[in-house]
């Protein structure tokens, strides 16, 4: 019997996670939601959150899916550790900024593109004192670290992209909660080139807040940022972009396959 895999995300950006696991598994059952309503899910409280994520795992677990992929990184830190004690008998997989895989791959100043609700997770905490033992230089205000300045060392800076998830959701004029069983035609979950001004000009303002430093890598820490992954590409020509959808869809075969 093919497993049964439910996806969900607050919109269109968890598209790409399915993506990368479809090709990898094209045997398994799918069941994606992609949960428009209450995009984006950085706004919500804890308890909201919750309570949102938790209705559209009961609605995935109806449909039979036993493992069930967090593609969000938001819902992920905020919610897993409750939702695997609600759901017994499902098996979770979340996401995170790809900090890790930046690291094993030696790079030594990561620039960490994510919502403002990742950049202050403690799990997100944890995965910069792993990999980046240096404090991390935190752009914005709120920072749950203590404050740095750059350094030459190895060193994460952390830009909160306030609105940008929002923004590109927007650009994909998708109103209607997204739904995809087993069979279905993936959606172009492409960024119309009408769209590209206005996501441009929104990275070049949130850009120009970063200090004059280089980086040598760019972790795309939203599931929905992958979707710009060529937009943002320009503002770093020479620089590698690191998404955490292929380490998804290992963990998740490795999984399957033990």
């Amino acid at each position: 019997m093919n497993p049964k895999i439910g996806i969900f995300d607050s919109g269109s950006g968890g598209l790409s996670t399915l993506a990368a696991i479809r090709e990898l598994l094209p045997n398994a059952e799918y069941y994606y939601i992609g949960d428009v309503a209450h995009c984006p899910y950085g706004t919500k409280t804890p308890t909201e959150l919750l309570e949102i994520t938790s209705s559209v795992v009961s609605r995935l677990q109806e449909w039979g899916a036993t493992i069930v992929v967090i593609a969000c990184n938001t819902a992920t830190t905020r919610c897993i550790h409750q939702l695997r004690q609600r759901f017994p008998n499902i098996t979770f997989v979340g996401t995170e900024p790809a900090l890790k895989v930046a690291h094993d791959n030696s790079f030594h100043h990561p620039l960490l593109l994510c919502t403002p609700a990742t950049a202050r997770a403690k799990s997100v905490q944890r995965l910069i004192h792993q990999n980046y033992p240096d404090s991390p230089l935190f752009i914005g205000d709120n920072s749950p670290f203590s404050d740095t300045q750059p350094n030459k060392a190895n060193q994460v800076t952390i830009l909160p992209c306030v609105g940008l998830a929002d923004t590109i959701e927007n650009a994909l004029t998708n109103p209607k909660e997204i739904q995809l069983a087993s069979g279905d035609t993936l959606p172009d979950f492409s960024i119309p080139d009408s769209a590209e001004p206005i996501i441009n000009a929104k990275l070049q303002a949130l850009f120009n807040e970063l200090p004059n430093q280089q980086f040598d890598c760019v972790v795309l820490g939203c599931t929905h940022y992958v979707l710009i992954a060529n937009l943002i590409q320009k503002f770093f020509p020479t620089v590698k972009l690191i998404d955490g959808n292929a380490g998804v869809a290992r963990y998740v075969a490795k999984f399957l396959h033990n």
